[in-house]
């Protein structure tokens, strides 16, 4: 298993590195009143949607139980 992930990992070096560079370059800073982490979070549910990997994207004030 170890071997597969270090040898996908250089067969796709540049596309790994693009989508950090990707997510780098979104602001997720909290300023203490708003965050803004949700932007992050709708790049990778993209992501996981080409993969065929269903999710949800959900912010503090939605879900009860955390409020």
């Amino acid at each position: 298993m170890k071997e597969k992930l270090i040898h996908y990992i250089e067969e796709h070096k540049e596309e790994l590195f693009e989508s950090l560079c990707e997510m780098i370059r979104i602001n997720t800073e909290n300023d203490g009143k708003n965050g803004t982490e949700k932007a992050l979070a709708l790049y990778l549910e993209g992501k996981l949607s080409k993969l065929g990997i269903e999710s949800d994207v959900y912010s503090p004030d939605e879900v009860e139980a955390i409020m």
